[in-house]
């Protein structure tokens, strides 16, 4: 499957952008990530460390992420993204978690 038009690294490798909600919700989250709803997907982005970036040389309708260890040319840094929980709680590796289909295909 092809996600292009849907979902797209940056030019730089440094941010992820989504083009297009309503497929995001409807093709990717339940391949990849056995969800149905943005509004948890964007809540466990934030959990993990993840930033939304507002540009307004950009669409408003493109919704754009970061995170300092999740970059398109290092994903051996993914294991560095742990949740943050509230104080005193640990942290959960990436690792732990299960994600459906892979995430390989372009």
């Amino acid at each position: 499957m092809h996600f292009d038009k849907t979902i797209s690294w940056d030019s730089t490798g440094t941010k992820f952008l989504i083009y297009d909600q309503e497929e995001f919700v409807s093709r990717v989250l339940p391949e990849f990530f056995n969800q149905t709803k943005f509004s948890s997907f964007a809540r466990q982005l934030s959990a993990y460390g993840f930033e939304r970036i507002f540009n307004l040389q950009v669409s408003t309708k493109i919704l754009i992420y970061t995170h300092q260890n999740f970059r398109r040319d290092d994903p051996e840094a993914c294991a560095k993204i742990c949740r943050r929980y509230a104080r005193g709680s640990q942290g959960v590796s990436l690792d732990n978690l299960v994600f459906r289909g892979s995430t390989t295909e372009t």
